[in-house]
C-alpha cells in the first residue's frame, strides 16, 4: 500500500510539473505586453528553422504516431485530431514561407489555419468523448482526411495571396477586429476541446488525455500571445510562438502515450499486413514529401548534399514497406536528386565522376540501411512471436489450471453430495422396509441431509455469482441484525450465544453495498463461528465502530477452538477446508465479496482461545 501511494504521489507531482509551463508562459506574455517593450528581432532564416523544427518535424512525428494508432483502432476522434495537427503544423510554416515579409499575409494564413485546426480538434474531442463504431477502410479514410486538411490550407493560402480575405494585421498597429474575432474563436475552440476531453469517465487516468489537454492549453496560450502582439518579431510574438512550439512537443508526447495505451509497437512488425500497392505508393509519397521539404524549406542549401534529405525517406519507407519498397525509394530518390540538385539542374544526366561517386555512395549506404533495418525488423518479429507464444503458453497453463480447479470442484462436490444422498437412501430404505417403525428418526435424518445438500448447492451458487454485484444505499446495522437473527433461527441458538454491539450513531447509517452479498458475507462468517463454539458455553461477539477514512470496522470474536496457525494463510483458497464437511468455498466467497466492496479482511487467533475476524468496509466503495 505505501508503494502504491508513493507511486500515485509521484505521478501527481509529475502531472503538476507538466502543467507548469502553461501558467508561466501566460504570465510572462501578459507582463511583456503590459511593459510595452518596443524592441523587435526578426530573422527570417531563424524563424524558418524553428518553425520547420517545432512545427513540421515534431508534427511529422505526431502525425505518424496518431496515424499509426488510427490505422489500428479506426477511431474517428484520432482522425479528426490528425487533420487538426496537420493544419496547426503547416499553417505557420506555410505563412512564413510564402509571405516574403508581408505581415498581413503571414498572419492571415496562420490565423485562419489555426481556426480550422481548432474546429478539427473540437470534433476529435467530441468523438473521443463519445466513441463511435470503428471506421472501415481505414487507409482510405486517413488519406481522405489528410487530403481534406491540405486542400483547406491550400485554399486559405491562395485566398490570402490573392487578397480575397479581410485584412488581419497592420504592422505597428496590431491586429484588426477580424483577426481578434478569429483568434478569440480559435482560443475558445482549443479551450472547449480540452474541457470536453476531460469530462469523460476515467479520462483523468489516461496519459494521452493529460498530455493532449496540456497541449491544447499551450496552443491557446500561444494564440493569446499572438493575438495581443503589436508587431512581428516582438517579445510577445516570440513568446506566443514559443508556447505553440512547446504545445507541439506536448502533442508529440500525447501521441506517444496514445500508442502506448493502445499497446501498439512504435513500428509495425510485419509489412505483409498491408497490400503491395499500398507499400509502393507509400514509398512514392515519402520520397515526394522529402523532395518538397527541401524545395520549400531548405532552398538555401542549393546543390550541396543533394542526397541528404533522402536518407530518412529511405529509412521510413523500409520500416513501413519492406525492402522492396525501399529499393523503389532509392531509385526515385536518385532520379529526383539528379534532376533538382546535380548540375546541370533539371536534366537527368550524370556528367562528372564526382556525381557518379556520390550516387554510388548513396545507393550503397541505402542498401546497408535496408540490410540493417530488415535485420531489426526480423529481430522484432521474432521477439513478437516469442512473446505471443509465451502469452499463449501462459493462457494454456491458466486454462489447464481452471480445468483442474473445475475437476477438483466436481470431486469435492460429488463427495460432499454423495454422503447426504447415501444417508437419505438408507433412511428411506428403512422406512419402506420397517414400515412405521422408527419413522421419526429416519425422517429427521432425511430432513437434515437434505438441508446439508441444499447448503452445499447454495454455496456453489454463491461462488458462481459472486462477481455480480450492485451497490445501493443499505442500512448496514439492519442488514447485520437480520443476518444474526437468521443464524439464530437456523441453528436454534439461545439469545445469549450471539451478541451485537454498536454505537447509536450507526443505527440508521446508510452505506453503499450490495445487500445480498452483505448477508452472504456475514452468514458465512457466522456459520463458521457457530460451528467452532459449543452449543452450551459458546459465545460470539460482534462489534461495529466507525473507523478513520470514512470506513466501518467490524470484529467477530468467538470462544471456539481457534485455527491452526499454519492454516490461516490458506483460509481463502478455493476448496480448502479444515472441517469434515463443506466445499471449502465459503471463505473464498467472503474474500471476493470483500474485494467487490473495496474492503479488507483478516483472521487471527484470540489470546484467550477462539478466533477473531477483522473486517474493514468503506462506507462508499467508490471512495475506498
Amino acid at each position: 500500500m505505501p508503494e502504491n501511494g508513493q507511486t500515485k504521489t509521484q505521478k501527481q507531482r509529475r502531472k503538476w510539473l507538466a502543467w507548469l509551463p502553461a501558467p508561466i508562459l501566460l504570465a510572462v506574455i501578459i507582463a511583456a505586453r503590459i511593459s510595452g517593450l518596443s524592441g523587435t528581432f526578426q530573422s527570417h532564416p531563424l524563424l524558418l528553422i524553428l518553425s520547420f523544427t517545432f512545427y513540421t518535424l515534431v508534427s511529422l512525428g505526431t502525425l505518424y504516431l496518431i496515424g499509426r494508432n488510427f490505422l489500428a483502432s479506426g477511431s474517428a476522434g484520432l482522425l479528426w485530431i490528425e487533420c487538426g495537427v496537420i493544419l496547426w503544423s503547416l499553417a505557420g510554416t506555410v505563412g512564413d514561407a510564402v509571405s516574403h515579409g508581408d505581415a498581413n499575409v503571414n498572419v492571415t494564413i496562420f490565423n485562419t489555419g489555426i481556426l480550422l485546426s481548432g474546429l478539427f480538434h473540437l470534433a476529435g474531442a467530441v468523438f473521443i468523448l463519445k466513441p463511435q463504431r470503428p471506421l472501415r477502410a481505414k487507409p482510405l479514410w486517413l488519406a481522405a482526411g489528410i487530403l481534406a486538411a491540405l486542400a483547406a490550407l491550400a485554399m486559405v493560402t491562395l485566398a490570402a495571396l490573392k487578397g480575397w480575405l479581410p485584412v488581419f494585421f497592420i504592422p505597428g498597429t496590431g491586429g484588426t477586429p477580424v483577426r481578434f474575432s478569429v483568434l478569440i474563436s480559435a482560443i475558445a475552440l482549443f479551450a472547449l476541446s480540452s474541457i470536453l476531453i476531460n469530462s469523460g469517465k476515467d479520462r483523468r487516468e489516461s496519459s494521452f488525455i493529460t498530455w493532449y489537454t496540456i497541449a491544447l492549453v499551450l496552443l491557446a496560450v500561444g494564440l493569446f500571445g499572438v493575438m495581443i502582439q503589436l508587431s512581428l518579431g516582438s517579445l510577445v510574438n516570440w513568446l506566443g510562438r514559443s508556447a505553440q512550439w512547446l504545445g507541439g512537443c506536448y502533442l508529440l508526447f500525447a501521441a506517444i502515450a496514445s500508442l502506448r495505451e493502445s499497446r501498439l509497437p512504435l513500428l509495425p512488425t510485419d509489412e505483409k499486413s498491408a497490400p503491395k500497392f499500398t507499400r509502393y505508393l507509400l514509398a512514392v509519397v515519402i520520397v515526394l514529401a522529402a523532395t518538397s521539404i527541401r524545395l520549400v524549406f531548405l532552398p538555401a542549401m542549393g546543390t550541396q548534399a543533394p542526397f541528404l534529405i533522402f536518407y530518412p525517406a529511405v529509412i521510413l519507407t523500409v520500416l513501413y514497406g519492406g525492402w522492396r519498397a525501399g529499393l523503389l525509394s532509392i531509385v526515385l530518390s536518385a532520379l529526383l536528386a539528379d534532376y533538382f540538385w546535380l548540375e546541370p539542374k533539371y536534366n537527368l544526366s550524370l556528367n562528372t565522376p564526382a556525381d557518379w561517386l556520390a550516387l554510388i555512395v548513396f545507393a550503397l549506404s541505402c542498401l546497408l540501411i535496408i540490410w540493417v533495418t530488415e535485420g531489426l525488423r526480423n529481430a522484432r518479429v521474432r521477439a513478437s512471436t516469442a512473446e505471443t507464444q509465451a502469452l499463449l503458453a501462459q493462457a494454456n497453463m491458466e486454462r489447464s489450471k481452471r480445468l483442474s480447479d473445475i475437476g477438483m470442484l466436481a470431486a469435492t462436490v460429488a463427495h460432499e453430495l454423495r454422503n447426504p444422498l447415501s444417508a437419505i437412501r438408507i433412511a428411506n430404505f428403512n422406512i419402506v422396509k420397517k414400515g412405521h417403525d422408527d419413522v421419526k428418526n429416519n425422517t429427521a435424518t432425511i430432513d437434515k441431509k437434505i438441508a446439508d445438500s441444499t447448503a452445499i448447492i447454495n454455496n456453489l451458487l454463491s461462488f458462481s455469482k459472486v462477481g455480480e454485484y450492485n451497490l445501493e444505499d443499505v442500512k448496514f446495522i439492519h442488514v447485520l441484525a437480520e443476518t444474526v437473527e437468521h443464524i439464530r433461527e437456523r441453528y436454534h441458538l439461545r439469545e445469549d450465544i450471539i451478541h451485537l454491539h454498536f454505537p447509536e450513531e450507526l443505527d440508521d447509517l446508510p452505506i453503499k453495498a450490495d445487500p445480498l452479498q452483505l448477508r452472504e458475507l456475514f452468514s458465512n462468517i457466522l456459520n463458521n463461528a457457530v460451528d467452532a463454539v459449543s452449543k452450551e458455553k459458546g459465545r460470539i461477539e460482534i462489534t461495529c465502530a466507525a473507523a478513520p477514512g470514512d470506513k466501518l470496522d467490524i470484529r467477530v470474536t468467538d470462544n471456539g477452538c481457534g485455527i491452526d496457525q499454519k492454516n490461516i494463510a490458506k483460509l481463502f483458497e478455493p476448496f480448502f477446508t479444515t472441517k469434515s464437511k463443506g466445499t471449502g468455498l465459503g471463505l473464498t466467497v467472503v474474500k471476493q465479496i470483500i474485494e467487490n466492496h473495496k474492503g479488507q479482511i483478516r483472521f487471527e487467533n484470540a489470546k484467550d482461545g477462539g478466533t477473531v475476524v477483522h473486517i474493514t468496509l468503506p462506507k462508499d466503495p467508490a471512495k475506498g
